[in-house]
């Protein structure tokens, strides 16, 4: 069956208009549909038609591979989808240009190529159909929610069915029943997606009535051991560079909290203001500041959307496109509808804070704490000590006294009637992760009248194999400690030092391979979302254009090219055989004239004797007997005639001509 005129032309178009890549449909609708006023055919083998496909499919998942490093997976499908007319253009390309209408089913199975079994004859897919669907598949990803869309799904959708249509029936009936079948689907869609929108919205309010969003749940608590959880993987989630002779910020907080109960922390008084956005994407968080250190930090934003890393004493960052920026008293920085990929550039400068200052619950120390933290505290006499020798005591304290472990055992220690991990890690196990020993510090500086805080975020430790950036992996993850020092919040980590190499020596044998993938990834992404690659899809086309041309000239260069070759000369052989000069041609044209022409497939001996019934030509069979048989020989004997026979059959046939010579 083959494809009408112009139908995969004009779905081409349609998905150009859609997807806004007109002038590249125009090309591609050009190129498929002039390949039906072509002479000339490649006679392509299985194996060049299974190498081209093999070649499609590789470019196929090139692209959902690249879309899905540089995008959220919503779009990355969406995006995928939209390229699938480019993707599979190699493939249409190769049956509209080949002698074959259609391609064998083994070369889109990998299996059948594998048995080795020949195709049954008329068993070929035609792939323009499949091309067709995939054209408007592709424009419907565009997602344009207008009538026009329908419409001219409606209209190409008639196109190809009215080629096919029943012939038993008239044109109006069949015209009839697509409209009226167009018609109740527009309004069945548009039934449907208002349902669909009432479901997904009262859904929403009940799913979200039992659970807080994402980031509301990140920014008002945590747990202690969801960031445990984190070291497990390492997974590189940021990049560090940092830009002049400074180094690296060691810390990256993204939020803190102030209240501490049952193993979690809360933040409260969160109420997020907006930060206020100056030109080329400027975000000024501490106003009339600038920063005396400058760093690059590139990082994954799900959706757009998240909590900034950030160190300590940013005052303002540039570089960062996002619709809106809000900030609140505990540090936490959000950014919405932003990049996928964000680079941001950040000015800090340490003893700068734009949180707010303490008030009663940067001193709460939970009931159940009290009887481990009253010892501990009175041991190393911290109510009698001044903030910053308090804070080296500790430090002291849990480097001299206590490992780093990435694992805490449960069991509870007792006093009284408390019983508590921290308890338990301060008096009895004295090992633990990060978000033990940041527990322990805010709540024991308290204990001595010191405001302090609990922060989360990322240590910046690891450099790159290249020197010249940092990575940031999530088992980097940290908890420590926030301390007033009366006119500024400062970071003080107690954690043992040891922790990072501990983290290390347990990573995987993989991550190597893994890195090589993250770096890739991240690579791919920054030049997506830096804003100079400009429209990717253009690229895109730019590497089918050079493999469809790589093909052809390699085909070319081996078998198709001989195979066009060969073709010419037989066609030149078959022109020079002996007897086209034949006498009788111009017989068969004079009986042509006289409304007597030979029927397909009607032997000339039958043809005359048809011929002689009519009585303008007298005995006409007998006539021209002697001149078939001549003819014949000079046709089909490899020996030909001599000089007199071919002599006889030139006047012979000129007799009978002037005999018959119409009135």
């Amino acid at each position: 069956m083959r494809t009408p005129h112009f139908l995969v032309g004009a779905a081409l178009l349609f998905w150009g208009w859609q997807t806004g890549l007109l002038v590249w449909a125009a090309v591609m609708a050009l190129g498929l549909e002039g390949a039906r006023w072509l002479r000339w055919r490649w006679e392509f083998s299985a194996t060049e038609f299974n190498r081209i496909w093999d070649v499609t499919a590789l470019l196929f998942l090139g692209a959902g591979i690249y879309n899905y490093n540089t995008d959220s997976i919503t779009n990355a499908v969406l995006t995928t989808l939209q390229w699938l007319p480019i993707v599979f253009l190699p493939i249409v390309a190769a049956q509209a240009f080949s002698a074959s209408p259609t391609i064998g089913r083994s070369t889109f199975f990998w299996l059948l190529r594998r048995k080795g079994q020949a195709d049954p004859a008329g068993s070929g897919i035609n792939v323009a159909y499949p091309y067709f669907a995939l054209c408007l598949l592709a424009a419907s990803a565009a997602n344009v929610r207008d009538i026009r869309f329908y419409a001219g799904v409606c209209v190409l959708t008639g196109f190809a069915l009215a080629v096919e249509r029943p012939r038993r029936l008239p044109a109006w009936v069949s015209a009839a029943f697509f409209l009226a079948i167009a018609a109740a689907g527009y309004f069945a869609h548009n039934w449907m997606q208002d349902f669909e929108n009432n479901v997904e919205s009262q859904s929403v309010k009940w799913i979200f009535g039992f659970f807080p969003r994402e980031l509301e749940e990140q920014e008002g608590y945590t747990a202690m051991g969801r960031i445990g959880a984190l070291k497990l993987s390492g997974k590189i989630i940021m990049r560090v560079e940092p830009e002049g002779i400074l180094p690296p910020p060691t810390l990256l907080r993204q939020t803190s909290f102030t209240r501490f109960g049952q193993g979690t922390w809360y933040g409260t008084r969160r109420n997020f203001s907006p930060v206020r956005e100056y030109a080329d994407e400027r975000w000024q968080l501490v106003p009339k500041q600038i920063g005396r250190a400058h760093a690059l930090i590139s990082t994954y934003l799900p959706n757009g959307r998240g909590l900034l890393a950030l160190p300590p004493g940013t005052v303002r960052i540039t570089d960062l496109p996002a619709r809106e920026m809000l900030q609140n008293r505990l540090g936490a920085v959000r950014v919405s509808e932003g990049p996928e990929m964000a680079s941001y550039e950040i000015h800090y400068t340490p003893g700068i804070s734009g949180d707010g200052p303490p008030d009663k619950n940067d001193l709460e120390i939970p009931g159940n704490e009290q009887p481990a933290l009253t010892q501990l505290a009175a041991e190393l006499g911290l109510a009698s000590r001044a903030p910053r020798e308090a804070m080296k005591t500790l430090a002291d304290f849990f480097e001299n006294h206590f490992r780093y472990a990435r694992f805490s055992k449960p069991g509870p220690y007792k006093v009284g009637e408390s019983e508590t991990l921290l308890g338990n890690f301060l008096l009895n196990e004295r090992a633990g992760h990060c978000e033990y020993f940041a527990t322990a510090t805010v709540l024991l500086l308290r204990k001595a009248g010191i405001p302090a805080r609990y922060a989360t975020g990322f240590a910046v430790h690891e450099p790159s194999a290249s020197g010249k950036s940092f990575l940031v992996r999530e088992r980097h993850g940290h908890a420590w400690a926030l301390v007033w020092l009366g006119d500024h919040w400062r970071d003080f980590d107690t954690t043992p030092a040891s922790w990072y190499d501990v983290e290390g020596a347990n990573a995987s044998f993989l991550e190597p391979i893994s890195d090589w993938w993250s770096s890739l990834s991240y690579k791919m992404s920054r030049w997506r979302w830096s804003g100079k690659s400009g429209t990717s899809t253009k690229y895109l086309v730019a590497l089918l254009g050079l493999l469809v041309s790589f093909l052809i000239w390699s085909m070319a260069r081996n078998r198709v090219g001989m195979r066009l070759r060969v073709e010419r000369r037989l066609a030149t052989a078959r022109r020079s055989w002996p007897g086209q000069d034949s006498e009788l041609y111009l017989i068969e044209g004079r009986l042509k004239k006289l409304g007597l022409g030979r029927n397909p497939g009607e032997t000339f001996a039958s043809w005359f004797h048809r011929a002689k019934t009519n009585p303008a030509l007298g005995d006409s069979e007998e006539t021209l007997a002697p001149v078939l048989a001549l003819h014949y020989r000079y046709r089909f004997d490899p020996n030909g005639l001599t000089g007199p026979e071919r002599a006889a059959l030139g006047s012979r046939a000129r007799a009978w001509l002037a005999k018959s010579k119409p009135a």
